[in-house]
């Protein structure tokens, strides 16, 4: 295609504040691999994929 892309994963909370970021993962990887590789899918299959509670509603 004539252009490098680098995949950038980012995770935000409802007032916008990032709170996951995983990038440098080549354009050509399929976006379900990118997030079996990142620390999120860690965090999410040990049950821990959220920022702590601060209220309840």
């Amino acid at each position: 295609k004539g252009w490098h892309a680098i995949i950038l994963q980012g995770v935000v909370d409802g007032k916008g504040h990032f709170w996951n970021v995983f990038a440098g993962m080549p354009g050509s990887v399929h976006d379900a691999q990118v997030l079996r590789l990142s620390s999120l899918w860690e965090l999410a299959s040990r049950g821990n994929y959220s920022p702590p509670c601060t209220r309840n509603i």
